[in-house]
């Protein structure tokens, strides 16, 4: 079984953020690259699904991270979906460092998140460049 938070966790997690950055800063977190879902097998009306979330990376103003989508009770591996996201000041229009509690967060997550096997369908000229 994977360690991974689950899809409505790391939502939650994020999205808590995103409202109150959004509601007192203008702050939020807006899309660079999006590798839209590679379906790997097909999943039908009213199938029951599990979608994980990974961390794989973060900086100051960007999250690389990973979503993989499981049929719910037979478990095999239906999709997948890498993405890369900005924080973005909405008043400046500029990406814009994360609060220090987000930046706790994300580091708390990410360190529980290095410990999974990486996903072999990472990598497809996704990523944050080191500077």
């Amino acid at each position: 079984m994977f360690k991974t938070l689950s899809k409505v966790a790391a939502a939650a997690a994020l999205l808590t953020f995103a409202q109150l950055s959004a509601a007192q800063q203008k702050l939020t977190i807006l899309w660079a690259q999006w590798d839209p879902a590679n379906y790997l097998q097909e999943l039908v009306l009213g199938d029951p699904i599990r979608i994980a979330f990974q961390l794989l990376d973060w900086d100051a103003k960007r999250l690389h991270f990973f979503e993989s989508m499981y049929h719910g009770e037979q478990g095999y591996l239906a999709a997948t979906s890498e993405q890369l996201a900005l924080h973005v000041d909405m008043a400046t229009r500029r990406t814009t460092s994360f609060p220090e509690a987000i930046q706790a967060r994300l580091a708390a997550m990410l360190a529980d998140h290095q410990g999974l096997p990486r996903p072999p369908q990472v990598g497809r000229v996704m990523g944050i460049q080191q500077r």
